[in-house]
């Protein structure tokens, strides 16, 4: 299982199992991978992103600074961290998003920040294309970056099955619960 710091009103237990799932499907091994969950501060806002690391600092997975004196302790990965950040149960509008919508947003930003974990663990991030920065110092769009057309090709290509429906399912049921507390 991956190690999970939820820092939102969303059931640690589902998480887990959506994150098993989908790293599973992704292709990653998820044993040590460092997944850090965090409430969006704006409506049925969410995003996340994948980084490249074999240390994770506890600092920023609890977010908090340390007591005075003490030391950063840091956290080893399996070849990266991933930070998501999903919309607040409460503030969701199920008339305008739909909630089926919502649920497979949330399925396919798992699949999309697990994708690049994928190619970490494999050695495949050097000899694969990715986005550098220009001679003015900027990089590419965000639909243009290569990392990112790889990952929404392979999410693109995605069958989903009856587990993944079983799953989808309950974070539909969790998103129209009236009361999340």
């Amino acid at each position: 299982m991956a190690k999970l710091y939820n820092h939102t009103k969303w059931p640690d237990d589902l998480l887990q199992r959506i994150i098993a799932r989908v790293a599973r499907r992704a292709g990653a091994r998820q044993g040590d991978v460092v997944v850090r969950v965090t409430a969006a501060h704006r409506r049925a806002c969410y995003h996340g992103y994948a980084s490249h690391a074999s240390l994770v600092s506890r600092r920023f997975l609890r977010c908090q600074r340390p007591p005075k004196g003490r030391r950063i302790h840091f956290i080893k990965t399996d070849c990266g961290y991933v930070s998501l950040t999903l919309p607040k149960l409460h503030e969701l509008d199920s008339v305008v998003w739909g909630i089926r919508s919502v649920a497979l947003c949330v399925y396919g930003l798992i699949f999309h920040e697990f994708y690049p974990i994928r190619e970490f663990q494999r050695g495949e991030w050097r000899r694969l294309p990715h986005s550098v920065r220009n001679s003015n110092g900027r990089r590419p769009t965000w639909k243009t970056r290569p990392e990112e057309i790889r990952a929404n090709d392979a999410w693109d290509e995605y069958e989903f099955d009856d587990v993944d429906e079983g799953l989808i399912r309950e974070v539909m049921g969790l998103l129209l619960r009236p009361s999340h507390d």
